[in-house]
């Protein structure tokens, strides 16, 4: 890409860390895999790409971070718990007792790395197993519910096959005959689905890179592990789908199927069919609650006032130069009519990236250490971001880590409540800087709302590697051209990135997205699914019912009156699925919200909408039917062949 050939060896790239440096190229890998858990573009070892000391060669036990990560390759015979014994005793022996009493270094196995959403990786693709396991559940559930289908659509359809059964076993056709015979067309049936299931599957991962965020493949040919699996899937849905049908239509009576006898034996296994159609309707109304839960929960994500201003906010990553060159950039954008304020920053109101640390409280010579986060800013920060100042004033240009501005969360944390004038003008120390406290802002989200409001300084150090550009939402595109020539005019040996403060916001629930995305698919495929099995289950009634239905007809039932029996039905049946799945999917969805700080509460109201839904569902899905067999000539249902 930089050179147009991969013979490279030899020559020179400039690395723009602390300091530019010419480092040279002294080999070209493989590109990795779309789903690896290491990309790079490029790798170095420490003792070259050494910026002014901030390596792993820095005595700092702090510069450890999910940027800097640590890999060993363990002797062999050498366990995980060797290890971490010994990494216990080394903080010990160079650090303290006391500092190895809240610091854990532990051994992390690298297939662990993919899974393990406590810690990063360099990708930022994390799935839990329990995740991966939930949708493998699912997906199981709904292959048993389309099995059910299959077994409700075939035991409907069996009287219509009950002359053939009869004529089969006159012909001396055995019963074991007869069940090989059935379980023959139910696996040709599934073959046929199996085929049209793998192209489907072809097509979807073409498309569904968006979701997923990577590009899945199948490789059917060269996967033994996913030949085996559908092999498996194969087998498995022939024999649930096909066993019951195969001993239900084998099992009829010889006689009364040539005779027709068999619609008569109305109550013979319905036990069963509504217990596999209860099975289905608990599947649909489970993951629709648990699809409305998410949507909500992701809603409140988006309307939740997270302390400062979101919308309009340009950030563009810059080196941490020189004042002067800053004040260059920043002027020239301040001169442009598209520009509303710019502010420069170690990081901005809400990053993924968080600096923090133990300050101490210092009060008529006590000390209190507490642990909070710590924002380097300017004096512009606040306006920019439009953050509320309660009490004291705002940093001055002038100030170089001799005042700091703290939040309520830090105020309440040292015992001021809301009394923040109090506060003003007392003494606190990080990171062994003590400035007295010269305001306090209203609290604002610093993370993710999983995470909960924590303790915040901001201090006027010149430590800045992000501006924050407050600009014009009229004239967005003439605004990000000026930016853009601004930068590079002050930073020439810089690229110019820039992203939009309420987008990255959003990209932080991206996990949460992506499921709730794949639940909606799921949810859309249970509901077919289920409308498959209500249908069945209506075409079965209307079938073994026939004559009953014309005998009420003859004897004065009205259209209303035939309606009410499939109607229920729907009710009695639609009833005890959501008494099952109501409490389902309360406590998989509570333990679901355990994960955020600032959840919805699980009201009456997702639930009731679920039933309704799943009502309305299902009287668009039996309608057609019942009402064709209500308005039925009952002289047809009732004459004798």
């Amino acid at each position: 890409k930089l050179f147009g050939t991969s013979d490279v060896l030899g020559k020179s790239v400039v690395f723009n860390g602390g300091t530019p440096a010419d480092i040279e190229i002294t080999g070209v890998v493989k590109d990795m895999p779309e789903n690896s858990d290491f990309p790079f573009t490029f790798i170095g070892a420490n003792s070259t790409m050494d910026r002014n000391g901030e390596t792993a060669e820095n005595p700092s036990w702090g510069s450890n971070s999910s940027s800097m990560q640590t890999y060993v390759k363990l002797e062999s015979g050498i366990t995980e718990e060797q290890v971490n014994e010994q990494l216990e005793a080394l903080i010990v022996k160079y650090r303290s007792e006391e500092i190895a009493a809240e610091l854990d270094l532990f051994l992390q196995p690298l297939s662990e790395i993919h899974f393990d959403s406590r810690f990063n990786n360099y990708n930022g693709r994390v799935i839990e197993k329990n995740m991966l396991l939930a949708l493998g559940i699912i997906g199981l559930f709904l292959l048993i519910a389309a099995c059910i289908n299959f077994i409700n659509l075939n035991t409907a359809i069996a009287v219509s096959r009950s002359k053939e059964v009869g004529l089969r076993k006159t012909l001396g056709g055995t019963k074991s005959q007869l069940m090989f015979h059935f379980f023959g067309e139910t696996a040709f049936i599934t073959l046929i689905a199996l085929a049209l299931g793998v192209g489907l599957s072809e097509i979807v991962l073409q498309n569904i890179s968006p979701v997923l965020g990577f590009s899945p493949e199948m490789n059917l040919l060269s996967n033994v592990e996913l030949q085996l699996f559908i092999i498996s899937i194969f087998l498995l849905v022939t024999l649930l789908a096909g066993w019951y049908p195969a001993q239900h239509l084998s099992n009829f009576n010889p006689i009364e199927a040539i005779r027709n006898k068999i619609q008569s034996n109305y109550g013979k296994g319905l036990t069963l069919r509504r217990g596999l159609i209860i099975v289905q309707f608990t599947i649909t109304q489970v993951l629709i609650i648990c699809t409305l839960i998410m949507a909500s929960q992701i809603r409140h994500f988006k309307n939740q006032d997270l302390g400062f201003e979101k919308e309009a906010v340009v950030h563009v990553p810059i080196q941490n130069e020189d004042m002067p060159i800053l004040n260059l950039f920043k002027s020239s954008l301040l001169n442009k009519t598209t520009i509303q304020n710019v502010s420069f920053s170690n990081t901005g109101t809400t990053s993924n990236s968080v600096w923090g640390g133990n300050y101490i409280m210092i009060e008529d010579s006590i000390s209190v250490q507490n642990s909070g986060q710590v924002k380097f800013i300017d004096e512009n920060f606040i306006d920019t971001y439009g953050l509320t100042l309660l009490a004291g004033t705002n940093i001055q240009p002038s100030d170089t880590v001799n005042a700091y501005i703290v939040n309520e969360s830090f105020a309440k944390e040292v015992g001021y409540g809301d009394n923040f004038s109090d506060l003003i003008g007392k003494t606190t120390s990080m990171w062994g800087t003590e400035a007295p406290i010269v305001g306090v802002v209203k609290d604002f989200n610093t993370q993710s709302l999983h995470e909960g409001l924590s303790p915040v300084l901001l201090a006027p150090r010149k430590s800045f590697f992000q501006s924050a550009i407050k600009i014009n939402t009229s004239r967005t595109k003439e605004a990000l051209g000026e930016i853009e020539r601004a930068f590079n005019t002050a930073f020439p040996d810089l690229v110019f990135e820039y992203s939009f403060l309420d987008e990255s916001i959003e990209n932080m629930y991206e996990d949460e997205q992506r499921t709730a995305k794949i639940m909606n698919a799921f949810t859309l495929i249970a509901i077919i699914i289920g409308s498959l099995g209500l249908f069945g289950l209506v075409s079965y009634m209307s079938t073994t019912r026939t004559k009953e239905i014309g005998v009420r007809k003859v004897l004065g039932a009205n259209l209303l009156d035939i309606l009410k029996l499939f109607g229920t039905e729907l009710a009695l049946l639609t009833g005890i699925s959501f008494v099952i799945a109501a409490p389902i999917s309360w406590y998989l969805m509570r333990n679901w919200l355990e994960e955020f700080a600032y959840k919805i509460e699980l009201g009456i109201g997702i639930f009731l909408l679920a039933l309704s839904g799943i009502l309305l569902i299902s009287v668009l899905t039996i309608g057609y039917k019942s009402l064709r067999a209500a308005l039925s000539n009952p002289i047809e249902s009732l004459k004798s062949e």
